[in-house]
């Protein structure tokens, strides 16, 4: 809970709701794919969530604010990480 009032955390959120809206078939938050899709099993779900961690840890050192991800360079490794 703790987390929730971290600047990075939401910060982070925020920028993986705009991946979330760019790419929607590559790219559907956690708490989404665990509460709307109920076909999917957890242990899928919670295996996508740690793909989409370990990606938000290469992504993060390069987003200081949420207008930083507009950068073309951050575009190209948003790009690159989900495979598009």
């Amino acid at each position: 809970r703790d987390r929730v009032a971290d600047p990075r955390f939401l910060l982070q959120k925020r920028i993986e709701a705009k991946i979330a809206a760019l790419y929607p078939n590559s790219w559907l938050p956690l708490y989404s794919r665990v509460t709307f899709s109920p076909d999917t099993p957890y242990a899928e779900a919670w295996a996508a969530g740690q793909r989409q961690d370990a990606i938000m840890a290469r992504l993060m050192p390069h987003i200081q604010s949420e207008s930083d991800f507009e950068k073309p360079d951050v575009q190209e490794l948003v790009k690159t990480v989900i495979g598009q």
